[in-house]
């Protein structure tokens, strides 16, 4: 039974510190490698359409660094777009941001958690959402 008591704190130490662990991973201090899987494009008087990120002129990786305020493309072909971070939110389960590439308009919300990510754009009468999953580079 005292081995019993024993293991189950250990685990719950173990879970504990795995949890303050991950948050930090996304609290804004790391470089984010984040790779996008899916993009969807909807509009007012049609359905979404789902396709990969470069259908929708989405980079497939991004590398976002909360410090120096930029969300860059990373895939060979894109690795000169850069995007300005003007706003930073460091919530309780998701990092915010938010930034205007030109006239487009984005935000993103990283999951602190599982560090999957969205992040939506509005370009002329269309709604862009892009899905991924970040991890600190």
């Amino acid at each position: 039974m005292k081995h019993l008591r024993i293991l189950t704190s250990c685990l719950f130490a173990i879970a504990s510190a795995a949890s303050f662990a991950s948050e930090d991973l996304f609290d804004g201090t790391r470089v984010l490698l984040c790779a996008t899987s899916e993009s969807a494009q909807c509009t007012e008087k049609e359905d979404c359409v789902v396709n990969p990120p470069e259908a929708n002129n989405m980079p497939r990786f991004l590398r976002i660094d909360v410090a120096n305020k930029t969300a860059r493309a990373v895939w060979p072909m894109e690795a000169e777009k850069v995007s300005p971070v003007s706003n930073v939110v460091n919530g309780e389960s998701r990092l915010l941001l938010q930034g205007v590439d030109g006239e487009v308009p984005w935000s993103a919300a990283i999951d602190k958690t599982s560090g999957h990510v969205v992040v939506s754009q509005s370009r002329g009468a269309a709604g862009f959402l892009v899905f991924g999953t970040c991890m600190p580079e």
